[in-house]
């Protein structure tokens, strides 16, 4: 129902947009937007296809119209950030696989590591059929086989932008202290408590024996 009322919705915006065009080109048969085998017609004329109204949406729907449950410009700009944003963590997982300097190839070992490859499948599948079936549930809406590509060589860019980084002199980033060997001060503070705590324990200990 949701994608024969969006096929609907772009025949008709597409008679508004370009009257008579399709009568033109088929014997001014006159194009009725209700009519399936009409709008199919349509769909698979130049005009339509070379004006991409395939992949045309609405950007709002409107309360109490059949164009509510039509996913909106917004929906499909959304899930397009959706799956860019986790393929490009999908190409992070790999490069975080070599971070120490010198380690260019992160795909060095790579089917060693069968955990790693399963993950790293696993989340594929997942977010494509989260994307593809998931609808109001995820707020998304299933892109076609393009549009899958597009957002897979968007999140493929961590890759060489990752190996980019790897060319970064360390002297010029910020160092941060990852020790963690307390303070002598709070080393001595640490012990204190801890002996104060035995020597309570120790205390109560003796009076409960006593008592007893």
């Amino acid at each position: 129902m949701k994608n024969e009322t969006l096929d609907m919705w772009r025949c008709t915006t597409f008679k508004t947009a370009n009257p008579m065009v399709y009568e033109e080109a088929h014997n001014w048969e006159v194009l009725d937007c209700s009519n399936e085998g009409l709008r199919t017609s349509l769909q698979k004329s130049a005009a339509y296809i070379n004006g991409k109204w395939n992949t045309t949406y609405p950007f709002k729907t409107k309360d109490g119209n059949a164009l509510d449950t039509v996913p909106t410009m917004k929906t499909l700009h959304f899930t397009y950030v959706f799956q860019c944003f986790v393929f490009m963590q999908v190409f992070n997982q790999i490069n975080a696989r070599k971070l120490e300097e010198g380690e260019l190839n992160v795909f060095g070992g790579i089917f060693k590591n069968w955990m790693f490859l399963v993950i790293v499948l696993l989340t594929v599948v997942v977010q494509c059929v989260m994307v593809e079936l998931g609808g109001k549930a995820v707020k998304t809406f299933p892109l076609d086989m393009n549009a899958n590509l597009i957002c897979l060589a968007i999140g493929f860019g961590e890759m060489p932008w990752g190996l980019l980084l790897k060319f970064i002199p360390l002297s010029i980033v910020p160092k941060l202290k990852m020790n963690d060997t307390p303070d002598e001060e709070e080393e001595t503070g640490t012990q204190s408590k801890a002996l104060a705590s035995a020597s309570t324990i120790a205390r109560t200990r003796s009076q409960i024996f006593r008592g007893k």
